[in-house]
Order: structure tokens, then sequence, then C-alpha cells
């Protein structure tokens, strides 16, 4: 996994892996949303 990061940082700029790592938050956040809303 970790691996497969820094080849990804090597051949892409660090802007791609920001947009990656947003959308990423993004849709854990939404995910957190859903399940907090069950519980409720």
């Amino acid at each position: 996994m970790i691996q497969i990061k820094k080849g990804f940082l090597g051949r892409k700029p660090f802007l791609v892996y920001r947009i990656w790592m947003t959308t990423r938050l993004s849709l854990l956040y939404k995910e957190n949303k859903q399940l907090l809303s069950l519980h409720i």
C-alpha cells in the first residue's frame, strides 16, 4: 500500500494527491453522516 502511494506520488504532481485525499475525506464524511443518522 505504501509502495503504491510512493509510486503514485513519484509519477503524479502533489495537486492530484491533494484532490484524491479530499475526495476520500468527503466520501468518508458522507458515510459517517449516514451512520450517525442511523444511530439517531
